[in-house]
C-alpha cells in the first residue's frame, strides 16, 4: 500500500513536472512575444531620434532579455534537479520497501512452514494416541 502510494506520488510529481515545463514554455513564449513587441516599439521611437541611439537601446534590451531568460532557465533547471533528486529518493525508498516486503514474505513463509510441520506432527501424535486408546 505504501509502495502504491509512493508510485502514485511519483506519477503525480512527474505530471507536475510536465505541467511546470509546459507552463514555463508558455511563460517564455509570452515573455518573448512581449519583449519583442516592446523592442519593436523602442526601435521605432529610437530611430526617430537617432540611428545610433536605437542600436544601443536594442543591444541593451537584448542583453537584458538574454539575462532574464538565462536566470529563468537556471531556476527551472534547479527545480527540475530538485524534482529528479526527490524522484530518486522515492525510487530508493520504493526499492528498500520492496526488499523489506520480500524479506518479510520469506520470513512469514518459513514461519508458516514451521507451523504446518508442527501441525503435521501434532496430527500424527493424535492418531497415535487414538490408536493407543483403542487398544
Amino acid at each position: 500500500e505504501n509502495i502504491l502510494r509512493l508510485r502514485q506520488h511519483i506519477r503525480y510529481l512527474e505530471n507536475r513536472l510536465r505541467i511546470k515545463d509546459s507552463e514555463h514554455s508558455l511563460e517564455m513564449e509570452a515573455l518573448t512575444q512581449k519583449l519583442r513587441e516592446e523592442k519593436l516599439k523602442d526601435i521605432i521611437k529610437l530611430k526617430e531620434k537617432a540611428a545610433k541611439e536605437a542600436e544601443k537601446k536594442v543591444s541593451s534590451i537584448m542583453i537584458g532579455f538574454r539575462m532574464e531568460v538565462a536566470e529563468k532557465m537556471f531556476a527551472a533547471n534547479e527545480e527540475v534537479a530538485k524534482l529528479k533528486f526527490q524522484e530518486e529518493k522515492y525510487l530508493h525508498t520504493i526499492s528498500k520497501l520492496e526488499l523489506e516486503a520480500k524479506c518479510t514474505r520469506q520470513k512469514l513463509s518459513k514461519e508458516l512452514n514451521l507451523v504446518n510441520e508442527e501441525k503435521r506432527k501434532l496430527r500424527e501424535d493424535v492418531i497415535r494416541l487414538r490408536q493407543v486408546l483403542r487398544s
